[in-house]
């Protein structure tokens, strides 16, 4: 999603922020990264960084007639097996999502500096492609496949890397 959602408003993702997880919150950027979600980086005010992400339940509807709470039911846990390790491996590694934004923030700020002196490419692998792959698939309903396993594996491995992703 390139855009934040225009049918939330601040005070309304702000309270939630407060009432369910405690969070003041002193600064929030949109970071326009994944695939069918909405996603903020936060600063509360002890100086806490977070990941914060907000899903539309009527997207994760498995038909248009089916009641949102089903929906919620999937984004609470219920999702797979690898769902509760992802939860943990996310919060083992506090400061490499965090660096990898800033990295791919200055990267693109770059570009808009000095355009002519880069060659813009694609299908290099980056640590934020890499995570966002393995968040999508483990928030959906997933089994323990061999597929599992390996999203699962390069997840681990890209949070495992420096905050910044290298070069």
């Amino acid at each position: 999603m390139l855009t934040p959602p225009s049918d939330l408003a601040e005070t309304t993702w702000r309270a939630a922020l407060a009432d369910r997880w405690g969070l003041g919150v002193a600064a929030m950027n949109y970071r326009a990264v994944g695939f069918g979600a909405h996603h903020w980086e936060l600063e509360d005010v002890d100086g806490g960084r977070w990941f914060v992400t907000v899903t539309g339940l009527r997207t994760r509807r498995v038909w248009g007639g089916e009641p949102l709470d089903a929906g919620f039911g999937r984004l609470r846990g219920s999702a797979g097996s690898y769902a509760r390790r992802v939860d943990d491996l996310l919060a083992a590694h506090p400061g490499v999502l965090g660096g990898a934004l800033e990295r791919y923030d200055r990267l693109v700020a770059g570009v808009h500096d000095d355009p002519p002196g880069l060659v813009l490419t694609h299908g290099e692998p980056h640590p934020l492609t890499e995570i966002a792959i393995g968040l999508d698939r483990f928030r959906a309903p997933h089994g323990d496949t061999a597929d599992d396993e390996e999203t699962w594996n390069n997840l681990a491995e890209s949070l495992a890397t420096p905050a910044g992703g290298g070069s």
